[in-house]
Parts: structure tokens; C-alpha cells; sequence
């Protein structure tokens, strides 16, 4: 969070021991945006871990897909050192059959996709849609 900061990223911390995981961070988060940041509009939000590295034309190219109708996206993943154990190795084939078997199949059927972990895009009226009233 430090180095966000430092790089000018605003950042939030989470210290929730009871609601605990990714899905229970995201909805906090989503809260503060719709709360603090509701004067923005966003059309989209894009989900990925602090540790991800990703293609310079990431954002411009989940945007273009976006453009183009679909409201939820997914990107595709592989692990950086895919060849440095068997667990490394069994998640980049898993990343691949996601995404060539699973996610890619779906697109050319045009049905909705399937998001996992990180490196997704979803439109903010799916946010509001399923979002928790308090």
C-alpha cells in the first residue's frame, strides 16, 4: 500500500477478520466508490492483484472488448515462473484451459464468461444490479 501511495494511487486497508476474502474486499470496496466517487460515472471496473504483471495495452485492449458490448471480461493469465515447480506449472495449464477452453468457447458462443481471482473487468451496472443495501 506504501509503494501505491508513494507512486500516487489512493488506497484503502481492509482489516476485517470476521468477512474475510477477495469477494468481501471487492463489496467493501465497491461501497467506498459508490459512496465517495459516485460523481465519477464509472462505466467499468477492472479487478487485479497488487502482484500482476501485465501487457502495457491491458487496459486499452479490456476496454476495447468492453466497447464492444460485453459486460464482464476476462483476461487471459499465466503464471511468470510457469516452469519453476509442479505447482507453478499445474496453474499456468489451468490458466490455459480456462482461457482457450473455457472462457474463449464461451465468447464464440456469446454467452457470459467465467471470472476467477484476478484479471477481470466488470460493468459498473452489474455492481449496482447486485449490489448489498445496508
Amino acid at each position: 500500500a506504501e509503494i501505491a501511495k508513494n507512486a500516487g494511487a489512493i488506497c484503502y486497508k481492509r482489516f476485517n477478520k470476521e468477512l474475510v476474502g477477495k469477494g468481501y474486499a471487492l463489496d467493501w470496496m465497491f461501497k467506498i466508490i459508490e459512496k465517495e466517487y459516485s460523481d465519477k460515472n464509472y462505466d467499468a471496473y477492472i479487478i487485479f492483484d497488487a502482484d500482476n504483471v501485465v501487457d502495457a495495452n491491458f487496459v486499452a485492449e479490456m476496454n476495447n472488448v468492453f466497447d464492444n458490448g460485453y459486460r464482464i471480461v476476462t483476461s487471459y493469465r499465466n503464471s511468470k515462473n510457469y516452469d519453476e515447480n509442479w505447482i507453478t506449472a499445474g496453474y499456468s495449464l489451468w490458466f490455459l484451459r480456462e482461457a482457450r477452453y473455457l472462457n474463449n468457447a464461451r465468447m464464440q458462443l456469446g454467452t457470459s464468461c467465467a471470472i476467477s481471482g484476478t484479471g477481470f473487468l466488470v460493468s459498473a451496472e452489474i455492481i449496482k444490479e447486485n449490489a448489498d443495501e445496508e
